[in-house]
């Protein structure tokens, strides 16, 4: 794919990403501190849900990376190694 391509690629991925983004880091950020009973303080919290903001950005770009049929072990009925 030639680098134009791969950048208007991203572009349409990060507008579709946009618009059907329901990640709410705050939500999130109150849920897994619950969960593991870890108070954060208020004056951390705003840098926390702006990092899990981040984190999400970036998992959608690893989500989003397209991966050769023969790469996918789950499609390609091999052997379990283990």
């Amino acid at each position: 794919m030639c680098i134009t391509c791969a950048a208007a690629a991203r572009r349409r991925r990060a507008a579709r990403r946009e618009r059907m983004n329901t990640f709410d880091p705050y939500a999130y950020l109150d849920a897994a501190a619950a969960a593991v009973d870890l108070p954060v303080p208020a004056a951390y919290r705003d840098g926390v849900a702006a990092n899990l903001a981040r984190l999400d950005a970036m998992a959608a770009d690893v989500i989003d990376f397209p991966l050769p049929a023969p790469a996918d072990p789950a499609l390609a009925g091999g052997d379990d190694p283990a």
